[in-house]
């Protein structure tokens, strides 16, 4: 039963990963890879913890270890995570590779054990599979197999700490009111997340308070797997809210971040607030260049061109027309193609020419394409429409 659950959440975190790396735009790539490199960090760990407890590890001993100055990244990465939301970011900070190093010292950690010779890992190995407290309880590398323990679940405490720390700050004093539904479903995703890891730090919590007071417990099997099965059910859930609600991954966008200088008794000192922006501006030039420019008469308009005709960020682009006309790209851009469709038809257009050569003209490839965007915008087929017009 453990290895389905293992193998359930490791298949959902990897195609979650896949989805943020490869599926998403350019414009909201930071964000979701500092995301998707979180879940890729987890399926790592997940795999080679079923490697040991099922026993396929003997087939495979080089793996051993190798997760382990991974597991000291996700803190880090989940905590940049929920900071590159908020804050609308876009790429690391310089100091953001300091949070590196604890993994970095643990890898030189296990440098003994990935240089072991193969005889002697297997001796090892054959161990834990006896015996799986011993892969807590020895001394594999330089440090103390408990340390190392002790050490990742006060490293998780502390950034668990920080992510809440910047989630209950924007709630309190950044929420607005014009994107309220947009920010209030992003601020749930967020909680969300903080609450999955905190339920994980809460498993290890238990195992270390069990196997302090008692050592010889960790030699149970099912006592040991406690993390395990925690973090396995809390990825699962990460990768189903994101499937059934993916417009969170928009962030927030209209939340800029500016640097101002604090004078207080003759000291200056560099703050960071949030400042709010409107997009009322950009929502007049997108609808002015649509109406009087017609970008979307070529059939290979994408959202990076439009980006720069109008010379904003294409993720903003993406968000206002999301949020304000409760569209994506595609469909907005059909909904122009179909007006214009329209008043051909109601001008006499079809008069000298066809219903696909009007289609070519509007920009779409495809005559299935049009048939759909056609009914999506007036509730009715192409001939329907032309036969209604007609009987006008």
């Amino acid at each position: 039963m453990s290895e389905v659950i293992f193998l359930g959440s490791i298949f959902c975190s990897i195609i979650t990963a896949y989805l943020l790396f490869f599926r998403l735009p350019d414009y909201q790539q930071f964000s979701g890879r500092i995301l998707g490199f979180s879940m890729l960090f987890f399926s790592l760990g997940a795999c080679i913890y079923l490697l040991i407890h099922s026993g396929w590890i003997l087939q495979v001993p080089f793996m051993f270890k190798t997760a382990a100055p991974v597991n000291f990244l996700i803190p880090p990465f989940a905590y940049i995570y929920i900071r590159s939301v908020l804050k609308d970011e876009q790429k690391l900070r310089a100091k953001d590779y300091l949070h590196f190093i604890p993994a970095f010292l643990v890898f030189v950690n296990y440098i003994p054990v990935y240089f072991m010779p193969a005889l002697q890992k297997q001796e090892l190995l054959q161990n834990i599979m006896q015996d799986f407290s011993l892969s807590y309880l020895t001394e594999n590398g330089y440090i103390r197999e408990k340390y190392l323990f002790f050490a990742r679940m006060f490293q998780s405490i502390v950034y668990l700490f920080f992510q809440w720390k910047l989630v209950v700050y924007y709630k309190k004093e950044l929420l607005l009111d014009k994107y309220e539904g947009h920010t209030n479903e992003v601020m749930k995703w967020l909680k969300t997340f903080n609450w999955l890891f905190s339920s994980t730090i809460l498993g290890y919590i238990i195992l270390f308070i069990i196997i302090s007071s008692d050592p010889s417990l960790a030699k149970s099997e099912q006592i040991m797997l406690i993390p395990g099965y925690i973090l396995a059910f809390s990825f699962l859930g990460l990768s189903s809210y994101l499937l059934v609600q993916p417009q969170v991954l928009f962030g927030l966008p209209y939340v800029k971040v500016e640097s101002r200088s604090v004078h207080d008794l003759h000291i200056v000192k560099n703050d960071t607030v949030a400042v709010p922006k409107e997009y009322d501006e950009e929502i007049f030039q997108l609808k002015k260049y649509f109406e009087e420019q017609h970008p979307y008469l070529n059939n290979d308009l994408n959202i990076n061109e439009v980006a720069v005709a109008l010379d904003i960020p294409a993720r903003e682009v993406s968000f206002i027309i999301n949020q304000h006309f409760n569209q994506r790209f595609t469909d907005f851009v059909n909904m122009y193609r179909i007006k214009y469709v329209n008043q051909k038809i109601k001008t006499g257009y079809l008069n000298k020419f066809t219903v696909e050569s009007l289609s070519k003209e509007a920009g779409f490839s495809s005559k299935s394409t049009f048939n759909v965007a056609f009914k999506k915008v007036n509730q009715c087929t192409p001939s329907e429409y032309i036969a209604l017009y007609a009987a006008q």
